[in-house]
């Protein structure tokens, strides 16, 4: 890690104590609530069973970090970064776009008073993601909320970089980093900009970005790429073959880091980021897509593999991956 970045990351084998000091901004844990205490506002769980030896992490501060709770938002901060995060217990079903939208003025609004107006990075779990209602799933209607209160407002090159997966734990959780100045957009010209889809996908195309390159003001760079699949152009590829749709996958990860690299970053291998989450439909090929997951990256990368729906029914996985330089 650069010494000027404001954090970097930590990834431990899971365990049951608290952090011991104030330098910790985030403690990201995957699957049950169990011994891991949610009053503590630096805690974020994953509503995602783990399919693989769970992972922690952490996110360690240079500095003390300030934490507390506002309404319903829990807070982590430091002057240049900031973690929130909000869960909605149970979504209502005929109105659940109108809650996303009340959510995400809220949430905007909220980090403005703070002065990190700009969201970098946004995880975000949905119960049940395909749901349908009136001709549209929950993910479509999850869209048309989102844009309502940030796509329709905000220019395509301010979107974060972020993650919708589903979940079969009830309700609507959503996590973000971030800061007072914005992030440097990077797309993927293997890909039609999600902001940019056509109408066969839902009404109202996702509001964000394929990655972001953060400058942090000290100095140091972190890359936070979003959750990423089997897609090229905007048509899903290889719809029945997990492992095709894995190294589909891993080449647009590596278009991406070359977009990266011409944006300003070091040049970069997959096998020197920080962290990778790999998102997989079906249990059943957790154990095949993390061996070859493995033999194309190699062993050294932590990795949390995830059981979770993805956006697309076609789509069987999906990985996601930072740089904390």
């Amino acid at each position: 890690m650069d010494a000027a970045a404001p954090f970097h990351l930590r990834a431990d084998p899971q365990d049951t104590a608290p952090p011991s000091d104030g330098f910790t901004l985030a403690r990201v844990r995957f699957g049950p609530q169990e011994g891991f205490p949610m009053e503590d506002p630096r805690n974020v769980r994953v509503p995602l069973q783990p399919l693989n030896e769970p992972l922690e992490e952490r996110w360690v501060a240079r500095h003390r970090v300030e934490s507390g709770w506002t309404g319903a938002f829990a807070w982590a901060g430091l002057p240049e970064a900031m973690l929130v995060r909000i869960t909605l217990e149970e979504i209502d079903e005929p109105r659940f776009a109108t809650q996303v939208e009340h959510l995400y003025r809220a949430l905007y609004a909220f980090l403005k008073s703070t002065g990190h107006p700009h969201p970098l990075r946004i995880w975000q779990y949905i119960e049940r993601i395909h749901t349908p209602y009136q001709g549209l799933d929950r993910y479509q209607r999850f869209c048309a909320g989102r844009h309502r209160a940030v796509g329709a407002h905000m220019p395509p090159e301010r979107l974060p970089a972020a993650t919708v997966i589903g979940s079969r734990e009830p309700g609507f959780t959503l996590y973000a980093l971030a800061a007072p100045e914005p992030a440097l957009q990077i797309e993927n010209p293997r890909q039609v900009s999600a902001f940019r889809y056509p109408p066969e996908y839902g009404p109202v195309s996702p509001s964000f970005s394929r990655a972001v390159l953060k400058r942090w003001p000290g100095g140091g760079v972190h890359l936070y790429i979003s959750g990423t699949a089997s897609i090229v152009g905007h048509a899903s590829r290889h719809p029945e073959d997990a492992e095709a749709q894995l190294e589909e996958t891993l080449q647009n990860l590596e278009v991406l880091l070359e977009r990266a690299l011409e944006a300003g970053a070091p040049a970069l291998r997959l096998d020197e980021l920080s962290a990778f989450r790999l998102y997989v439909r079906h249990r059943h090929h957790a154990e095949r897509l993390e061996a070859r997951f493995r033999s194309l990256v190699g062993h050294a990368v932590p990795l949390a593999v995830l059981e979770g729906e993805i956006c697309r029914r076609e789509l069987l996985l999906e990985v996601e991956a930072a740089w904390y330089g």
